[in-house]
């Protein structure tokens, strides 16, 4: 395989790495129930993450050849790779959002009246004290 090919198929199985990953991540921890606008959310980060891979790995020479595929020095610098398009996502979270990362409560848990850890099936305490069943939970 010729090099610039070679190095066009590294660059494209990252992009697809990352695509990959952020629509399987974001899309079980909504059960795959996500909207259209929520879609495009999903790829245009996964755009953003391409490109951002694509000049960290430049710059880091992972698509210059400066590691042989495969090799324990090219993990080093994926990873590093990796962590760097990571974090500078996350501050761009930050600042694009103006809040916090992402809740970590997902659709269908208890609301802010009640007081509940347990899985959404489950049921919940509501600051009453009256029992009630969280969105998804099975019938009595």
């Amino acid at each position: 395989m010729h090099t610039a090919t070679r190095r066009l198929v590294m660059i494209l199985w990252d992009c697809a790495s990352w695509l990959v990953a952020t629509a399987l991540i974001v899309g079980t921890r909504y059960e795959f129930y996500l909207t259209d606008p929520q879609w495009t959310s999903i790829f245009l980060y996964a755009a953003i993450a391409c490109a951002l891979q694509v000049v960290s790995g430049t710059a880091l020479k992972l698509y210059r050849g400066r590691y042989r595929v495969g090799a324990f020095d090219e993990a080093i610098g994926l990873a590093a790779s990796t962590l760097w398009v990571a974090v500078l996502l996350g501050l761009g979270m930050l600042v694009v959002r103006g809040s916090s990362l992402p809740p970590s409560s997902p659709p269908g848990t208890c609301s802010s009246s009640t007081s509940c850890s347990r899985p959404c099936w489950s049921r919940c305490t509501s600051s009453s004290g009256t029992t009630a069943a969280r969105a998804g939970a099975p019938p009595p």
